[in-house]
């Protein structure tokens, strides 16, 4: 601990300061004050948080009071989740380059293989043999950008449910991150591929209700998701 005294009040002092870091329960500051009893009340006045109080007589005739604070938030944690699905191969971006006549054709021939391959273009054909041996489905990524946050039970800090259920470009939803993104996570959001979205869709990011989970140790932590994929606009309106 330090032991450099500061004056706090008229009778009081801080002689001992330290601070403690325990993976469950974070940063925690131990403040030892040394004082009169009879300014113990405005030294309590000027505490604006703590966890515990322990009173123990001081250098007689002086008491110590030491106070136990936990930081109001650690650092936030960034994780930016490719969930892997399953999807049909006509849903793949490809087809949007194949002509409805080469469409019918290959799923008739499909259906009929005994009559031979289809008369389509050449990317037709190649789509015609990824179905004809077996690759029906493949294999596509949905990014999630989560943000998760400790904080203190005594910290004013809590999240809005603004735009909750709506379609957020990019931009705003970078913009609407506390503190904002570290580079590396947004570098990575950068290289994401861009989808182009039907009329009545918007490629973009979901925001999702804010979890706040409060634990046995006196923390709450705060648990917000993005969802990027293109979503209906009528269900998730844009911003």
């Amino acid at each position: 601990m330090s032991t450099t005294a500061t004056r706090v009040g008229a009778s009081w002092a801080v002689v001992e300061q330290a601070s403690f870091y325990d993976i469950l329960r974070g940063t925690t500051t131990v403040t030892v004050y040394e004082g009169d009893v009879i300014g113990i009340n405005e030294l309590l006045g000027s505490l604006q948080y703590y966890e515990r109080l322990e009173l123990s007589n001081g250098d007689a005739p002086k008491l110590r009071l030491t106070v136990y604070a936990p930081d109001l938030a650690e650092a936030p944690v960034f994780e930016l989740l490719a969930n892997q699905k399953e999807r049909d191969m006509y849903e793949h971006e490809v087809w949007d380059a194949v002509t409805d006549d080469d469409v019918r054709g290959i799923v008739q021939a499909i259906k009929k293989p005994e009559n031979g391959a289809p008369d389509v273009s050449s990317l037709g054909l190649e789509l015609y043999s990824y179905i004809f041996h077996g690759y029906k489905k493949f294999f596509d990524w949905d990014y999630v950008l989560r943000y998760q946050l400790s904080v203190s039970n005594a910290a004013t800090l809590s999240f809005t449910y603004g735009n909750t259920g709506r379609t957020l470009t990019k931009a705003q939803m970078l913009a609407s991150v506390p503190g904002g993104v570290p580079a590396g996570i947004q570098t990575a959001i950068d290289s994401i591929p861009n989808k182009t979205a039907p009329t009545g869709f918007a490629f973009g990011w979901l925001k999702t209700p804010p979890v706040t989970r409060q634990t046995q140790l006196g923390r709450v932590v705060i648990d917000q998701q993005w969802w990027l994929n293109i979503w209906p606009t009528r269900i998730f309106p844009t911003v």
